[in-house]
């Protein structure tokens, strides 16, 4: 079978800060089902408690796992990360504006490929 689904996700708001769309999430999304890709976007905040169960599902038969996050947003966007290394063998990338404005930095993490 040949995978062909991508998962974007939006992490949780170390601030509570949730009065804007991921901007980011969805016009990559909107360029990769236009390619051909099944995109799936998942955001954290939506998800509460149930966000590993959710991604875990979503994991399954994944090209990768696209996250985009501000600085606030990087704490939990570490422990999705986490979650994912220690659960499937999924490529991880990273955008956003803390990737964009810290690019050393992200590139330097071993969570992300």
């Amino acid at each position: 079978m040949v995978q062909n689904k991508i998962v974007l996700v939006h992490p949780k708001n170390l601030l509570g800060y949730y009065n804007y769309p991921n901007l980011g999430l969805i016009s990559v999304g909107s360029a990769l089902g236009a390619a051909g890709y099944s995109v799936k976007i998942m955001s954290q905040r939506v998800s509460g408690n149930k966000w590993k169960e959710e991604l875990n599902e979503l994991l399954k038969d994944c090209l990768y796992v696209g996250i985009s996050a501000l600085t606030t947003e990087i704490p939990a966007a570490i422990e999705i990360l986490k979650f994912i290394k220690q659960n499937s063998t999924v490529p991880t990338v990273m955008g956003g504006w803390h990737a964009t404005l810290l690019p050393e930095q992200t590139s330097a993490s071993p969570l992300v490929d």
